[in-house]
């Protein structure tokens, strides 16, 4: 008798501990969220205003440049160390090469 007696004490006690500890969880979680909600400010940004650009005459004197002519014979103007930077480049990239193969291809119409 005495052991169905401190059995059914030690389950009043522990759902009684359960519901305060719930109880005080809750109210922890209320005060948090309260406190938290005062925490939160609404910040506002101020616009910028816009900025001003001043231009100042310059009274300095400014060179012409001339530009000479070219006469165009139907030749590219390459030398020799872009040549090998084109081949070096286009050996390292093999489906560059074979695009560039294509095109050549359909516009001389043989190899």
């Amino acid at each position: 008798m005495k052991k169905l007696i401190l059995v059914a004490l030690t389950a009043v006690s522990a759902v009684s501990f359960a519901d305060s500890t719930k109880r005080i969880l809750e109210q922890y979680r209320k005060e948090a969220l309260m406190e938290q909600s005062k925490t939160v400010k609404e910040v506002k940004v101020k616009p910028e205003k816009p900025k001003k650009i001043t231009f100042e005459p310059v009274n300095e004197v400014v060179e012409e440049v001339t530009v000479e002519e070219v006469v165009d014979d139907g030749r590219t103007h390459t030398t020799e160390d872009v040549i090998d930077k084109v081949n070096f480049y286009l050996q390292n990239n093999p489906e560059k090469n074979a695009k560039l193969q294509r095109q050549y291809r359909a516009v001389v119409g043989q190899e």
